[in-house]
């Protein structure tokens, strides 16, 4: 139970804080396509700022979808094994791109998350969801 517990928390750290670095990095690219110039050093500052700063909120959020998605996740590999790791990965984006859906449907289709409003920016959102899953999937693993 413990190793699941401190899974669960690695795989929630891990797609909170690479969902907040994809989401700054397409906010910024967003702003660079409209001829703003951004340098290395405030894309740092700017990428840190918003892991300490929506880190806690979306780490809520991922961490509720994680636990629907994960559970899900288990009864089905209850009864097909060979589709573990696959899962959780699976898992991992289907509930960070079904998080980010029904917050958008509640603020009138937009999503709170501004790097999140393109195909590629849910993609990278999902892609965090996705390796959350995948760390899950190895820390939790029967030794």
């Amino acid at each position: 139970m413990v190793r699941l517990l401190i899974a669960f928390g690695f795989a929630v750290v891990t797609a909170v804080v690479l969902g907040c670095i994809s989401h700054t990095q397409f906010a910024l690219a967003a702003h660079e396509a409209v001829g703003y110039t951004i340098p290395l050093s405030d894309r740092l500052s700017t990428t840190l700022y918003d892991i300490t700063g929506m880190g806690p909120t979306f780490g809520i959020v991922v961490a509720i979808g994680f636990l629907i998605a994960f559970s899900v996740a288990a009864g089905i590999i209850y009864f097909i094994p060979s589709l573990r790791t696959t899962g959780y990965v699976l898992a991992g984006a289907a509930a960070i791109v079904v998080a980010l859906e029904a917050m958008s449907a509640q603020f009138w289709g937009t999503t709170p998350i501004a790097g999140a409003r393109g195909f590629w920016g849910m993609s990278g959102q999902a892609a965090a969801g996705a390796m959350g899953g995948f760390v899950f999937a190895i820390l939790s693993a029967n030794r």
